[in-house]
Formats: structure tokens, C-alpha cells, sequence
């Protein structure tokens, strides 16, 4: 039986998602699309889900408010939509949740600390989401959580020093960001680290670099000062 349904930037519409009701998906991806709160009502009906995409679609709070009844998601992104405190306030009723991508979403200090109530929290895209020093302290509270998005998110080094007290998290993504060569050094007290990506970070030098990976031996650190699509062009 279908258990997978990629239909990302495609032409669906509200209308059509009604065939999907009786379908026993556990993964749907309506990533690009035209969908709305209407649509979702449809979406809703499959209990099955685990894992479901609606980023970049026309949805609002309502449509997670509707989809706050698929207990058992443990996979939801809605990148890129207008989602407010309202949506984060149904989405903390999805216990289960283990992935979720918030990117370029406006996530106020009420909304960080409905996210660190998911307990089972394990990886969360915060790419292109204004972060700041009390917001990520708020993610202390998701005991789970190991892999953190940071992809252009205005991240001095307070964040950093915040990031520095997420004992068990062992992936990083910071790339394009203004921290400086001081926050890097904080980074050295995750000892649990395994891969931090710092390309196009033009505060930090490779002696920084160099600094953190003795302190972390076992990490595998990326990181370059060039904005590195430019230099692409270039070398053509």
C-alpha cells in the first residue's frame, strides 16, 4: 500500500488533498504548494502520518490548530509560512515530535519556550529565524535535542555562549553568521560535538578554528570567511 506521497511544488489544490483522506501515509510532503487552512482539513482525516511537509504553502495557525490531532507526527516542517504564537501553542500538543523545521518563520520568546517543551525533541532548522541568547536558552528544556539549524540567524557571540550550556547536542549548522572568533571558543565546552559547519563566517579566523578542534578532537569543523557562491561564479 502507499505509505509515501511527494507531491512538493506541484499544482494540487485544497480540493484535490480530499483523495488522500483514506490513504495510509506515513509521509507526506506538500512542500511549494498552493494548500490552505481548507486543504488541511483533509490532512487531518490520516491518522497514520509520521512525517509531514508544508512548508512554503498558504497555511495559517488554523491549519496546525486542525492538524494538532495527528498525535503520533514525529516529523512536521512548515518552513517559510505565516505561523504565529497561536500555531506554536497547538503545535506543543504534538507530544511526539522529534524533527522540525521552522526556518524562515518570525519565532517570538513565547514560541522558543513552547518549543523546548517537546520532549522528545531531537532536531530542530532554525535557518533564517532571529535568534537570540534567551531564546536558545529556552531550548535547554528539550532534553532530546542533538541537532540544531542556526543558517544565517544573526548569532553573535551571547548566542553562542548560550549554545555553549546544550551539553548534549552533536551537530551545529552556523554558516552565515557574525560571531567572532570569542564565541567560537565557547563552542569548546561541547564536548559531545561531532560536526559544526561555520562557512561564510567572515569574524572567524582559522587559528579560532584550529583552537576549537583541539578542544574537540573528534568534531569535524567546516568553515570558510568567503561568501562562497560568488567565489563559485569566479572560478569559472
Amino acid at each position: 500500500s502507499l505509505q509515501s506521497l511527494d507531491l512538493s511544488e506541484s499544482t494540487i489544490d485544497d480540493r484535490s488533498l480530499r483523495h488522500t483522506e483514506h490513504l495510509p501515509l506515513h509521509d507526506l510532503n506538500l512542500f511549494g504548494t498552493n494548500i490552505s487552512d481548507r486543504g488541511v482539513q483533509h490532512i487531518a482525516k490520516i491518522k497514520t502520518l509520521r512525517s509531514l511537509n508544508i512548508g512554503a504553502t498558504q497555511i495559517s495557525d488554523e491549519a496546525i490548530e486542525q492538524l494538532s490531532s495527528l498525535v503520533d507526527l514525529e516529523v512536521f516542517r512548515f518552513c517559510a509560512t505565516k505561523i504565529t504564537d497561536k500555531g506554536f501553542q497547538s503545535l506543543a500538543r504534538l507530544r511526539n515530535i522529534r524533527q522540525l523545521d521552522v526556518s524562515d518563520i518570525p519565532v517570538s520568546e513565547k514560541s522558543f519556550r513552547l518549543i523546548g517543551s517537546l520532549p522528545k525533541l531531537e532536531s530542530i532548522d532554525l535557518g533564517g529565524v532571529k535568534v537570540t541568547a534567551r531564546d536558545i536558552e529556552d531550548l535547554r528544556s528539550a532534553p532530546c535535542l542533538r541537532h540544531i539549524i542556526l543558517f544565517r540567524s544573526e548569532l553573535n557571540d551571547a548566542e553562542l555562549h548560550a549554545l555553549s550550556e546544550l551539553k548534549g547536542v552533536r551537530t551545529l549548522q552556523l554558516s552565515r553568521n557574525p560571531f567572532t572568533n570569542n564565541g567560537v571558543a565557547y563552542l569548546g565546552k561541547m564536548t559531545n560535538l561531532i560536526n559544526v559547519s561555520m562557512l561564510e563566517c567572515p569574524n572567524v579566523s582559522p587559528g579560532a578554528v584550529a583552537q576549537l578542534k583541539k578542544r574537540i578532537p573528534g568534531c569535524q569543523i567546516e568553515h570558510s570567511t568567503e561568501r562562497l557562491l560568488p567565489k563559485l561564479f569566479r572560478d569559472r
